[in-house]
């Protein structure tokens, strides 16, 4: 034994052990020529990437940097190479001495995390990402670019594999466009393009003089729980995109005018198919899904131009629109296939435009409408027209749209295989809640609207008989109650009748010699989902004195 664990001891020596992680500094006061200790810090980013290798953390020390960023360097899957604030300390990266048209800072390797930032004014982009594998852009705050505020490109297809952006906080980008002289051309606040695998949520995108988040030419990107409001344009674009999902965003509108075109506030969530040098792709397999979008100029959008080859085997559900300036929904005319729009939450000024589709392919069911009167094109089974009962519409908190337990829209649903869970997570239930937010249906009440007994005299014997009639809080006769009540006085006995389709339960006929009161009083009511609510009791017994 001893002999095999030295053999094995050697072995692992000449195999050699993983190096072991190092963390770096970088520090305003320091130099390049230094090691990059805590107490010997680097000067730079650039230098700190040039010295790491798979697994090691680059700590930057508080302060202004007013330096390009430019990281090559690559970690692996299973030991991530990481950049960011020394703990407790906030870091800025100024573009302002920056040469015309650069970025503040350029990722170029695989595998590496950067995260913490402030990064402002940028000549070009905040933070650029090229040609990378498993980048990870979390809880920065970029601002004040005269480009993007944060992109993610490449100039072939998939060139950009697993690319993560998270948490980022983007205002005041694209200012080289304002004020807003030009048709086109301006820049996308978040932008990932030519992407194989993604993940865009948690970030907060407003104020820009572009799109708020555009995702284009990519696949498997998602974008999900992001507040995006008072944009360019469009608030979330989705060009030339396929196999994503677009989920539990909050977008809305301020109505700032510097942020206007065509004289209104952006489109909430926008699809189209634009002419590119990059490789052409339909819209196909989108799901979009649980979005609140709030006084948007469109709230939902396919633009049939340009390539325009339209919405292919998609899902657009359970969003809610409110109050926007055009339609709420517009789909244009194209060759759509086997694209469905269910169970959305419509609501919309009077006088203004619910909804504007065409086109074949398309199929509509059990959406929610409120202002007006959806076109035939949109009629679908299931459909409800009628006020949905909003907690607080029209503020900018997005649970201000959930819908009371009360509402038509409430458990009036099919639970879809696609839409698991709602804006908030929650799971979905069958029956489901129309619009972003699952809310499970108060259970009607019903209550006792009248108790009768009925009488006959003959072969000298009082004969009675119990009536009792059950009806819910609209006074409407509720079928199927069990109903339960006892007889005392000259009578005595109990019975268990089912309310008939008039909402009547009457009692087995009785008969006495006596000429004694009798009294029917009811001692239960129930029925599977309903609730007796004693408040709706006119009355719970009679009495008879012949």
């Amino acid at each position: 034994m001893r002999l095999l664990a030295s053999l094995l001891a050697a072995g692992a020596l000449l195999l050699g052990s993983p190096a072991a992680a190092t963390t770096r500094y970088v520090a305003t006061s320091g130099s390049d020529s230094n090691p990059g200790t805590l107490t010997a810090p680097l000067a730079t980013l650039n230098r700190a990437c040039a010295l790491s290798t798979a697994g090691d953390e680059v700590l930057v020390r508080g302060g202004v940097y007013l330096q390009r960023a430019s990281l090559s360097c690559n970690g692996t899957a299973n030991a991530r190479l990481r950049f960011a604030p020394y703990p407790g300390e906030a870091v800025v990266l100024d573009g302002s001495l920056t040469a015309p048209d650069t970025n503040v800072v350029g990722i170029f390797g695989d595998h590496i995390d950067f995260e913490g930032f402030e990064v402002r004014n940028s000549k070009r982009t905040g933070i650029s990402v090229w040609g990378v594998s498993g980048v990870r852009i979390s809880n920065n705050l970029v601002h004040d670019c005269e480009l993007g505020g944060i992109w993610v490109g490449f100039n072939a297809a998939n060139g950009n594999l697993d690319v993560t952006i998270q948490g980022n906080t983007v205002h005041t980008t694209a200012t080289r466009f304002y004020p807003h002289t030009t048709t086109s051309g301006w820049p996308v606040a978040l932008s990932v393009g030519n992407t194989y695998g993604g993940l865009v949520t948690g970030n907060i995108v407003y104020r820009n003089h572009g799109e708020g988040i555009g995702i284009g030419h990519s696949r498997y990107v998602d974008v999900l729980a992001n507040v995006v409001h008072d944009n360019y344009s469009t608030n979330i674009y989705l060009d030339n995109t396929q196999d994503s999902v677009v989920s539990g965003n909050f977008v809305y509108s301020e109505r700032e005018p510097m942020f206007f075109r065509y004289d209104g506030p952006a489109n909430g969530i926008s699809i189209a198919n634009e002419f590119s040098t990059h490789v052409f792709q339909d819209s196909a397999r989108i799901i979009v899904s649980n979005n609140v979008i709030n006084a948007a100029r469109y709230g939902i959008y396919y633009g049939n131009f340009q390539f325009g080859t339209g919405l292919h085997d998609s899902l657009i559900a359970h969003n809610t629109v409110y109050r926007t300036d055009l339609a709420a929904l517009r789909i244009d005319d194209a060759a759509h296939t086997n694209t469905r729009v269910e169970q959305n939450l419509v609501v919309q000024e009077p006088g203004r435009v619910l909804a504007s589709v065409a086109g074949s392919g398309l199929t509509f069911a059990r959406n929610g409408w409120w202002g007006g009167t959806p076109p035939v094109a949109t009629n679908g089974v299931g459909d409800i027209n009628a006020a949905p009962g909003f907690v607080n519409p029209g503020t900018i908190d997005a649970r201000g749209y959930r819908i009371s337990t009360n509402s038509p829209m409430a458990s009036a649903g099919l639970k879809l295989a696609l839409v698991g869970a709602d804006f908030d997570t929650q799971p979905r239930t069958a029956p489901t809640s129309l619009g972003a937010f699952e809310v499970t249906a108060a259970s009607p009440r019903m209550g006792i609207a009248a108790v009768a007994i009925g009488h006959g005299y003959r072969s000298r014997r009082h004969h009675y008989a119990a009536s009792v009639a059950i009806a819910d809080a609209a006074g409407l006769p509720v079928a199927g109650v069990n109903v339960s009540g006892r007889w005392s006085g000259a009578l005595s006995g109990s019975f268990d009748v089912v309310t008939d389709s008039t909402g009547l339960a009457t009692m087995p006929a009785l008969f006495t010699r006596s000429n004694k009161s009798v009294t029917f009083m009811v001692t239960s009511v129930s029925r599977a989902g309903y609730i007796h609510d004693a408040a709706l009791d006119q009355q719970t017994s009679a009495t008879f004195t012949p």
